[in-house]
């Protein structure tokens, strides 16, 4: 066809889909505040380029692999002189923008592939529905395993694959391993159900494996070469993470996996339906790789909606793909893509879910204009987007100060072991101390403090070095953001302005000595 032929109506209509879909993205990064682990990791990057050692001069409990994603972006951002969030959403458009169209023309000849919907199908699912997620390092993950399971499908199909095509998944396939490790159940379980459908277990030992496989043991083997400090000196800090864990019940029950267990209901619907077309290799390897990333959320088992974001956005694919069957057949078809628009909003509504804390702002803007700020909060939202929303300056060692609101938390738990509460009261009284060393000598302009659903104030004031401190601030007043008598649901944050000159009792003029 020659190249400036006019493109056939669906293709059209798809592409005008595609443009629709980016415009919605874009307006998705405005309404919806800044992810809060987005917004420290790009702290933490920047901090890191200016000179700071990761894991000595900041004590982050997140692998390497966490700042390294977010680094080209404040790269990026310094160059053109734009914010770094401005950048990291650039990178990110172009990204997902460039896995669509590399795996399109990749994905096998078959009907169900061969329908211009689907791209802006994927394009929603990446720019769309990670919603507060966007930027995540699970949305990223998925970014990079689509091309990984592009391949996987081919394979599955017993398809011809070039070595240039399988490099390429395989560098995919090992970033999204080396983001989270336990994404590896996600790339075994499409494995296995290919080797098993070829009925040949060289499938195992693909090109795109061995490079996965090959990224992920080279990520892991740098990290204690080049920052020896991360197990060594925050084996404490990463234990008590792990530690906090919902139960398995809750997890799988709640109101975002039940929705991933509803898409999974509604897939064995299409193979009912569906029959034979829906039983097809490539579709049990996608749905092993869904599997495979529910299973990774449940082991990091924190039950956070982003957790999901992979799994639920692959089986939305699924369903995307399985709903596009030719011949058509009539009614069943919409009614299928009507099902799956309706879980697709829902699980936007899920991702969306966020702590605004926009309403505090004005009240640290109206303390000072770019103020030094640190915080006494279990919830990172406190700490972040907000300082970097007011123009502020990070003034603290730490992300926040979750470890006496966690540390009770765990104590308290069922099942506790009695034997570590020494080790729990040492890492309080080690927060203690750093939050009293910043107290002292970094002399913060505004210090946020969570009054629920933890009371820092009340804990603070129960130390009498701690209390002296906060004496050396005044409390502004606080406010309330959703319901913070549901844990979970809401927050309310205080606003405590630096007093000048700071009382003499206290101890907390700039440079003091701990």
């Amino acid at each position: 066809m020659p190249i400036f032929a006019t493109p056939s109506t669906p293709a059209r209509q798809a592409a005008i889909a595609s443009l629709a879909v980016v415009a919605a993205g874009i307006a998705g990064r405005r309404l919806l505040p800044a992810n809060t682990d987005v917004s420290w990791l790009i702290t933490v990057a920047e901090k890191v380029i200016d000179g700071a050692r990761l894991y000595v001069d900041i004590p982050e409990p997140n692998p390497p692999m966490s700042i390294y994603l977010y680094a080209p972006a404040v790269l990026l951002g310094r160059l053109f002189g734009a914010a770094p969030e401005a950048a990291l959403d650039v990178v990110v458009f172009a990204l997902a923008i460039a896995s669509v169209a590399w795996c399109a023309p990749r994905l096998p000849r078959t009907p169900e592939f061969s329908n211009p919907w689907l791209a802006p199908a994927a394009l929603a699912v990446l720019l769309v529905l990670p919603a507060y997620s966007f930027g995540q390092r699970e949305h990223l993950a998925l970014v990079a395993f689509l091309p990984w399971m592009t391949i996987a499908i081919r394979r599955a199909e017993a398809a011809p694959t070039p070595v240039g095509w399988a490099v390429v998944a395989g560098l995919c396939g090992g970033l999204a391993l080396a983001i989270k490790p336990h994404f590896a159940l996600a790339l075994a379980g499409a494995t296995c159900v290919s080797a098993a459908s070829t009925r040949s277990w060289k499938t195992l030992f693909k090109l795109e494996n061995l490079v996965a496989g090959g990224v992920l043991v080279a990520y892991l083997a740098h990290i204690p070469l080049f920052y020896p400090a991360y197990g060594r000196d925050l084996g404490p800090l990463l234990s008590l993470y792990i530690s906090v864990r919902q139960p398995v019940w809750r997890m799988l029950f709640g109101a975002f996996p039940m929705l991933a267990l509803e898409l999974a209901g509604m897939a064995a619907f299409l193979a009912i339906s569906r029959g034979k077309a829906a039983m097809t290799p490539w579709v049990l390897a996608t749905a092993a790789a869904i599997a495979g990333f529910l299973a990774a959320a449940v082991i990091q088992g924190k039950g956070w909606p982003y957790h999901f974001l992979p799994a639920l956005g692959l089986a939305i694919l699924l369903l995307a793909v399985l709903s596009v069957r030719r011949p058509s057949t009539g009614r069943l078809d919409i009614a299928i893509a009507a099902l799956g628009a309706a879980f697709f909003f829902q699980s936007w509504r899920q991702e969306a879910i966020s702590v605004d804390l926009s309403p505090i702002h004005p009240k640290i803007l109206a303390v000072k204009s770019h103020p030094r700020v640190m915080t006494m909060a279990s919830d990172p939202a406190v700490s972040f987007p907000t300082t970097r929303a007011v123009g502020g300056v990070w003034a603290d060692q730490q992300f926040n100060g979750m470890i006496p609101y966690y540390a009770g938390g765990l104590a308290a738990s069922d099942g506790f072991d009695p034997a570590r509460l020494p080790a729990l009261r040492a890492m309080v009284e080690a927060q203690r101390r750093d939050l009293s060393l910043d107290l002292r000598r970094r002399r913060a302009d505004v210090l946020l403090i969570e009054r629920k659903p933890f009371d820092y104030v009340a804990w603070g004031r129960r130390d009498p070095e701690i209390s002296g401190l906060l004496d050396c601030f005044r409390d502004t007043g606080s406010t309330r953001v959703g319901d913070p008598d549901k844990p979970g649901e809401g927050l309310e944050v205080s606003v405590w302005a630096a007093v000048s000159p700071p009382p003499a009792q206290g101890g907390c003029a700039a440079g003091a000595p701990p």
